[in-house]
């Protein structure tokens, strides 16, 4: 395996990571505001208030960066790496990140369980089975 190919999908693992650890926290952060929008009366000061409120709110701003420091990786990685090997590894593994986030959170799963674990597990194997057909 050559090394620049090591290198992206080790980038394209950092993006899944960014990108799926920073969704369930940026919908936690977003939705513990506290933001009363009755205390507006035009729709103008209702979003200004809103904008603001969310972005002095440090639970929804870090995970944000964060996922933009991910988009921005994935940018970068974009210009060497394989444009049908890149998506499918940063979305996939952005995927399993979010459901293993979201699990470790508390949020709720619903569904069978064994079903989730089968497919998260079918969705890794189908992105080596990707990678190593590429190399």
């Amino acid at each position: 395996m050559q090394w620049s190919l090591v290198r992206e999908i080790l980038a394209l693992v950092a993006v899944g990571a960014l990108w799926g650890i920073t969704n369930p926290l940026l919908k936690k952060g977003s939705d513990d505001t506290g933001f009363d929008p009755s205390r507006y009366s035009s729709r103008l000061q209702r979003l200004s208030a809103q904008f603001l409120h969310l972005v002095s709110n440090w639970r929804s701003v870090g995970p944000f960066l964060l996922n933009q420091c991910g988009s921005v990786l994935f940018y970068l990685t974009l210009s060497s790496a394989d444009l049908s090997l890149a998506v499918p590894i940063a979305n996939s593994l952005a995927f399993c990140f979010t459901a293993l986030m979201g699990w470790y959170i508390g949020e709720s799963m619903g569904g069978n369980s064994l079903q989730k674990q089968a497919g998260l597990l079918l969705m890794l194997v189908g992105i080596t089975l990707c990678t190593v057909a590429k190399s």
